[in-house]
């Protein structure tokens, strides 16, 4: 092995090693296949990122959280959470039906964080008029606090 400055715990965790740098494994057959990945590689979990040969910068945390192939800065978060793309964070599998925070999800609305911005007024009155407004809790909150929104789909 010729790789540099990377860690692994576990049986087989690391275990292709050839020139891949800075990965860290954790657990049985981590980041098996990782052979010349490189950058910080991140797994934590029972063959966690088992299947990359050659990604960099991606997280894999959770039972078998992997990739469906090499991909850059990207993370899979929970039991068989599989990501699909560059730049991209999957949390979950199929079977999850929830994912919520103690807060919201942020979406940013502040001018300072867009560009190209175009004012327009073909979404007026009028538009603004046909909104439906709900007062709403989750099922999944067990405090049932109310919240002031809108719902997405059409019925």
């Amino acid at each position: 092995m010729t790789g540099a400055g990377s860690t692994a715990t576990g049986y087989q965790a690391l275990a292709a090693n050839r020139t891949a740098n800075n990965n860290t494994a954790f657990g049985y057959q981590t980041l098996l296949a990782n052979a010349i990945g490189y950058g910080g590689n991140s797994a934590n979990g029972w063959q966690a990122g088992k299947t990359i040969v050659a990604g960099s910068n991606n997280t894999y945390l959770g039972i078998l959280a992997d990739a469906t192939s090499d991909f850059t800065n990207s993370a899979a978060i929970g039991a068989y959470a599989r990501v699909n793309a560059n730049n991209k964070v999957r949390i979950g599998d199929a079977n999850v039906s929830v994912i919520e925070g103690q807060v919201a999800w942020s979406l940013p609305s502040d001018s300072r964080l867009k560009e190209n911005i175009v004012y327009s007024n073909q979404l007026g009155l009028d538009f603004i008029n046909l909104l439906q407004t709900v007062s709403h809790n989750y099922i999944a909150d067990n405090c049932k606090i109310r919240y002031d929104g809108f719902i997405a789909q059409y019925y």
